[in-house]
């Protein structure tokens, strides 16, 4: 099996961080990757949004992502946007550690292709295991907002070492576009959106997604996904107009990532204490939380019952 095929193997599920009191939360974390394991999880990824890099100093986040490099299963590394000099020192680190592929995020302002691909060039000669690009929007330097595109992700997939991109592109049609580039030695996920965005860049090339609803409930996403690959997409349209839009409508509402993490603890999935200055829950958000997924779950058992 390629590397490719490995990590595309089935949904790809990020991982938030758990704390109690000071400390990362070491057991609620490992117990959490033990839950995804059992519920047929094959690969996760530590990532700037759902792993939360700003609350995270340089020694927890490795922690972390020790800690994810014992997952049974394969593991995406997310790095956050690091000087060469600084990320010089993680990728060491990561070279130690040997996760399936580590992921990339660019550290300044887009100011021209050249030196975007400079840097990810000079990171996966260095790297001794394969780069993702972390294909998040960036600010222009000249003002307003800069989305890879298919030409610029054309000059990094060249490189013998740069295996795959997380699209995060702003506008949807051009979410296709680049995901258009995927092929047997470019692995390219959407994220923002899971199941309904992949419906739209699945068919366009790219192989799987970031997980959603799936962070809560893993059999949902992998049905979807099962679905999908076999052309069902009828069923695979059903799944998502049934579970996932009723908990988008309530999670974007609250934020996805505080919403999620209100989940996880109610569901003592991964039970957490708030890290300052992540926003609280209300009692309000908290109970609408809880509807939705208890709601989600009623139905789900239903369903494939």
């Amino acid at each position: 099996m390629s590397n490719i095929e490995k990590l595309s193997e089935g949904v790809i599920y990020p991982i938030p961080p758990a704390f109690s009191e000071r400390e990362l939360s070491s057991a609620s974390i490992k117990g959490y990757l033990n839950y995804l394991h059992r519920e047929g999880a094959k690969t996760i990824l530590t990532t700037a949004g759902t792993t939360r890099f700003n609350l995270l100093d340089e020694f927890e986040l490795q922690e972390m992502n020790e800690l994810c490099s014992e997952f049974q299963g394969s593991f995406i590394m997310g790095l956050p946007p690091l000087a060469n000099k600084h990320l010089s020192r993680e990728l060491e680190f990561a070279n130690a550690i040997k996760p399936d592929a580590i992921l990339l995020f660019y550290p300044d302002r887009y100011y021209d292709d050249e030196s975007v691909v400079n840097y990810f060039y000079w990171a996966a000669d260095r790297s001794e295991v394969p780069v993702m690009i972390h294909g998040m929007f960036m600010r222009h330097a000249l003002g307003g907002m800069y989305d890879y595109t298919p030409q610029i992700v054309e000059k990094l997939k060249k490189h013998p070492n740069i295996i795959g991109m997380k699209e995060e592109s702003s506008k949807l049609a051009l979410a296709y576009d680049v995901s258009r580039l995927a092929d047997d030695d470019f692995l390219i996920f959407p994220a923002g959106g899971s199941c309904r965005r992949f419906l739209l860049t699945g068919p366009a090339g790219a192989q799987t997604f970031l997980g959603g609803i799936g962070n809560i409930f893993p059999e949902i996403e992998d049905r979807f996904l099962e679905e999908f690959t076999a052309g069902d997409l009828a069923v695979a349209h059903d799944i998502v107009t049934k579970f996932e839009e009723p908990l988008f409508n309530v999670f974007k509402k609250i934020g996805w990532h505080k919403a999620l993490q209100s989940a996880l603890n109610y569901k003592q999935l991964l039970p957490t204490e708030n890290r300052a200055p992540f926003s609280e829950v209300t009692r309000e958000q908290q109970l609408r939380v809880r509807g939705v997924v208890d709601d989600i779950e009623r139905r789900w058992d239903s369903y494939v019952g």
